[in-house]
């Protein structure tokens, strides 16, 4: 698993919704752990994929190739929502996911967990979740569960009536899913199954308080924080609190002293890949 970018897997929530563009975002493949194991990078590196077989010229003609692959996805995606058929779109997102995740395995994971989030076959992207953790380190499994559930959360979008609850249902079933491979005892365990049900609620202050009592288990893969402000904008939004964070206010100040302690470093892993670019964003 290795370090975010900033940001990463937060832009690409308007494919499904919005018209945005179906390319995902800037992300990068998994690592090892932030420590520079290097046995532990080679062992992942091996799981990167070449379809060609022949080195750079190979990760150069599956870009090219992806790149076509997602205007085309992109347009199609687009041409089932001027339709407003749902169902559709979800299945373009799905089979482009499948595509990618057989053909190229990690090289395109970013992009393929992006099209994961926003399609229909949950059951299949947990297989996808639980094979990319079988592969690195046992710690680092809930960071791969609590990305793969807060990028179903975030794939939705408020002005798409009745998505932030199917999305959210999405998420709830990829939960249950993971939970039967995933650490019971994990922190972030805990964490995304108190998360699920504030959102339920609507409960903000909640909300806030998990994301700090948390903050040391996020603090693992740099992006999540960033995933989950854009949750709560969805799901709690307060008004005149946007953009401000989870913590922005007196209220946030508060919660901060009610959670306590600091969030530190830790393991650093993504679901995203370097190769993986928006189009027309």
């Amino acid at each position: 698993a290795a370090p975010d970018r900033g940001a990463a897997g937060t832009t690409a929530d308007g494919a499904c919704t919005d018209g945005t563009d179906a390319d995902g975002t800037k992300d990068r493949a998994p690592s090892s752990s932030s420590t520079g194991d290097a046995q532990g990078a080679a062992a992942v590196e091996t799981q990167t994929g070449d379809p060609e077989g022949d080195g750079a010229s190979s990760t150069s003609r599956s870009r090219a190739v992806v790149k076509e692959m997602s205007r085309l996805v992109s347009a199609s995606v687009k041409w089932a929502q001027k339709q407003a058929d749902l169902g559709a779109v979800r299945t373009i997102h799905t089979t482009y996911a499948r595509w990618l995740w057989q053909t190229y395995g990690l090289q395109h994971l970013g992009l393929a967990v992006a099209h994961f989030s926003r399609g229909s076959e949950i059951s299949l992207y947990n297989e996808v979740l639980q094979s990319c953790a079988s592969q690195g380190y046992s710690e680092e499994a809930p960071l791969f569960i609590t990305r793969g559930v807060l990028s179903v959360l975030a794939a939705a979008h408020r002005r798409v009536p009745g998505l932030p609850l199917q999305q959210l249902e999405q998420a709830e079933a990829l939960f249950k899913l993971c939970q039967g491979w995933g650490p019971a005892d994990a922190p972030l365990m805990h964490f995304l199954e108190l998360l699920l049900q504030a959102l339920r609620l609507r409960c903000a202050p909640l909300v806030r308080l998990l994301s700090e009592r948390y903050k040391p288990s996020l603090a693992a893969d740099a992006g999540l924080m960033a995933i989950l402000n854009k949750v709560a904008s969805i799901y709690v939004r307060i008004p005149g609190r946007q953009g401000r964070g989870l913590m922005g206010g007196l209220l946030g100040d508060l919660m901060k002293g009610m959670a306590g302690g600091e969030g530190g470093g830790g393991l650093n892993m993504l679901l995203m890949s370097d190769d993986d670019e928006d189009e027309d964003e």
